[in-house]
């Protein structure tokens, strides 16, 4: 008798001690269940400049802090860091990725022939070259936060700037005999004892690559009377 009532008090103790797990264990499975919350983290990045066009399309460019960066690591030509002018090095490649901005669009307009693959990777190669190693390409290449696929989307674009330039540009530079002797004449102690078939030759480069800055300065003054820019950037306010 004992023993049964032993049996009923362990039973009896079983029941209130499972019967509140047994419902905290059904209120959990009914309490509504919370998503994990999903942040998104979005890059935003420093606009130097911002181009309203007044006829074409796109009405508008974006030029960003980024876009200086990677000229300046593949595209700008070493003698521009040289030029002894009242630039800074921001303004000069400001003014450097607006230009090529301006003579995208003119590629276009003018239905430019585009780089063929052919050309992109020869340009690709010419890029490689100027860095010692291919570690410091790669570096360069990580710094730019390019992929070598975008990389070569960049060449092809200044590569068909380029071909712009020659069309509309060089192929109607023309150096004449007189003005190639009055550039002697007024230079003689630079060609001292040279054949003059390599004075011709090293006088006629020098004054095409004077007439070809001219004329490049005018038709970018001409492209920039038909865009508004607007300059959102200070040097002074770049992040560190």
């Amino acid at each position: 008798m004992k023993q049964n009532g032993t049996l009923i008090s362990y039973l009896f103790f079983l029941f209130l001690v499972l019967t509140p797990l047994t419902v905290s264990a059904e209120v959990l499975l009914e309490a509504p269940v919370v998503e994990a919350m999903v942040v998104e983290v979005v890059v935003v990045e420093a606009v130097v400049a911002v181009l309203n066009f007044e006829t074409g399309e796109p009405k508008q460019a974006v030029i960003y802090l980024s876009d200086l960066e990677r000229y300046r690591l593949f595209f700008e030509a070493p003698e521009n860091t040289r030029i002894n002018n009242q630039d800074t090095t921001f303004i000069r490649l400001r003014d450097a990725v607006i230009s090529k901005e301006l003579f995208l669009r003119e590629a276009l307009r003018f239905a430019i022939k585009k780089p063929d693959t052919a050309e992109i990777l020869t340009g690709l190669k010419n890029l490689r070259q100027r860095f010692q190693t291919a570690a410091a390409f790669e570096h360069a290449l990580k710094k730019s936060a390019l992929n070598l696929p975008e990389l070569k989307e960049e060449i092809a674009l200044y590569l068909w700037v380029n071909q712009l330039l020659r069309e509309r540009i060089q192929e109607f530079i023309f150096i004449s005999p007189k003005a190639i002797e009055s550039y002697h004449l007024s230079h003689l102690n630079d060609f001292i004892s040279k054949e003059i078939k390599a004075i011709e030759t090293q006088i006629t480069a020098i004054l095409r690559d004077k007439k070809e800055v001219e004329k490049k300065s005018v038709y970018l003054k001409r492209l920039k009377e038909k865009v508004q820019i607007e300059f959102v950037l200070r040097e002074d306010e770049i992040p560190q």
